[in-house]
């Protein structure tokens, strides 16, 4: 996968478009979904259709890169996703200036901050109650 592949500037994608944009099968997406659960969080619209951030369409292209270039099996795979090396290879997503963000966006990334830094902070609780 030597290509760039350019990952539109919007928030949510649905299936089809990240199909598209990944060149891969929406079945294939919804079976890795379900062997990766730990690395994919789409969100459901308020029809009850899965919507797919930009990082998950960037796990996508990892995932692909690590199942069809690489040819390794899904087992390790995960074993390396678990590993974290991820943060290494993942495609970036494209920068933004504060200045091109609108208030409610930058609401919007504030409040996900928080609630990241919440979620982490309860993660390293229970790996420390659970030592794990």
């Amino acid at each position: 996968m030597s290509e760039t592949i350019e990952i539109p500037n919007k928030s949510h994608f649905n299936l089809n478009e990240v199909s598209s944009i990944t060149g891969i099968k929406p079945y294939v997406l919804r079976f890795w979904e379900t062997e990766f659960q730990t690395l994919l969080s789409p969100i459901q619209n308020e029809s009850g259709q899965k919507m797919y951030s930009g990082k998950d369409i960037e796990a996508f292209l990892y995932i692909k890169k690590l199942l069809f270039d690489e040819k390794i099996p899904i087992a390790e795979a995960k074993l390396r996703l678990k590993e974290g090396t991820i943060k290494e290879e993942i495609i970036p997503l494209p920068k933004v200036s504060r200045a091109e963000l609108s208030e409610k966006e930058i609401s919007n990334i504030q409040l996900a901050k928080y609630e990241a830094r919440k979620l982490l902070q309860a993660t390293e609780a229970l790996r420390s109650k659970y030592n794990f």
